[in-house]
């Protein structure tokens, strides 16, 4: 046997008194497509690298030329899949190999900050802030990566936001105008409400459309701790949505007994002035609903 060395690769022939028979030539590297997509997602091998955290085979793969701004079927480039998958480390790579920071998904045009601070990934959020991320970059739905990280109460990446600058009373979403505060409210995350409030939110803002604020989102979502937390700050116990309702119909409405009485406790108004356009009280409006042990609460006050 003979070993052949061409501009490729080496190989082995068989040869016959010194002499080369049935040479076929190895498949050269340069054949292979680094970048061929699957036909599912359109994914390359550097996505699946990307995504799966994979940071030995991420560096080889760009060493032989992957794109590094490829999109898969839902227009997320590797820099974005690592960051939403939380591989800080993969991150990191792509960044020294120049990823665009600022690249969004198509469709909902989420950016890898925005997606690191959606997903709770605090080590790939502070790689981005201090690489220097965009951090009120607005996706489709006008929410910044404040405001993600709010809605999730991931209170670290609040607090490392806020330190970087973010604006603490940004409004989300061009017709609602919600809050980080309202966010952190409504879904019951209360350290991030009492981080927010700490850190300076205004705890009576008003959504310009229907005039809720941080205590009747919580109170319509049955959130019985945050809103005590609220009530200690001193936030309005009888504010008044657009639709009229207080905080204590709002929980009337519900049936939130535990809301309804943490409201009685901190001095709301059981007999408070009828809902102007329905006459409704939250006694009315507790028994409308059929919540039995709510209507009780209220006859014991």
């Amino acid at each position: 046997m003979a070993q052949i060395i061409d501009q490729y690769t080496l190989y082995t022939v068989p040869t016959v008194g010194g002499y080369t028979t049935n040479q076929v030539p190895a498949t050269p590297f340069s054949c292979m497509d680094v970048d061929s997509e699957t036909d599912s997602n359109h994914d390359t091998a550097l996505t699946l690298a990307c995504a799966g955290g994979h940071e030995d085979l991420v560096e080889l793969l760009l060493s032989r030329g992957a794109d590094i701004e490829h999109r898969d079927k839902k227009g997320f480039t590797p820099l974005i899949l690592a960051a939403t998958a939380g591989h800080q480390k993969v991150v990191d790579i792509l960044l020294n190999h120049g990823a665009d920071i600022e690249a969004q998904s198509e469709r909902t045009k989420d950016t890898p900050l925005s997606l690191a601070c959606s997903g709770g990934r605090y080590e790939v959020v502070e790689l981005l802030l201090n690489r220097g991320a965009n951090k009120e970059h607005r996706n489709v739905s006008d929410y910044t990566p404040l405001s993600l990280a709010a809605s999730g109460g991931y209170v670290n990446i609040i607090k490392l936001l806020l330190n970087h600058g973010a604006e603490i009373n940004s409004r989300t979403g061009s017709k609602l105008g919600i809050s980080p505060l309202m966010l952190a409210a409504m879904n019951g995350h209360t350290a991030a409400v009492k981080l927010l409030l700490d850190m300076g939110s205004d705890i009576n803002a008003q959504i310009e459309t229907n005039r809720n604020t941080a205590l009747t989102l919580a109170c319509f979502q049955g959130r019985h701790e945050v809103v005590s937390l609220l009530l200690d700050r001193k936030a309005n116990v009888e504010h008044r949505a657009k639709t009229g309702l207080t905080p204590l119909m709002e929980a009337a409405s519900g049936g939130y007994v535990e809301v309804g009485r943490v409201l009685l406790s901190k001095g709301a108004d059981v007999n408070a002035t009828p809902v102007p356009s329905s006459r409704d009280t939250a006694l009315t409006i507790a028994a409308d609903k059929g919540h039995c042990r709510f209507v009780e609460l209220l006859l014991t006050r």
